[in-house]
């Protein structure tokens, strides 16, 4: 699957965007964007895909992604 480019909203004056999702599960269809990103998992289990990488994720999981790559 091609992975699509997700534009990130910030105000002109900002360095970063901060997002809060609370939902019953994550939707997010396979994408990529030039900004790094910062990822809490406050209470969730799961798969996760980060570029060719693979894994679970659980309760209190962090991952830090670079620019450009697919997740």
């Amino acid at each position: 699957m091609k992975a699509a480019l997700e534009k990130i909203q910030t105000g002109y004056d900002c360095s970063f965007a901060v997002k809060c999702d609370v939902l019953p599960y994550i939707k997010t269809p396979w994408h990529y964007h030039p900004e790094y990103e910062l990822v809490y998992i406050e209470k969730s289990t799961g798969i996760k895909y980060i570029g060719d990488y693979i894994n679970r994720f659980e309760d209190g999981d962090m991952a830090f992604l670079g620019p450009n790559l697919p997740h």
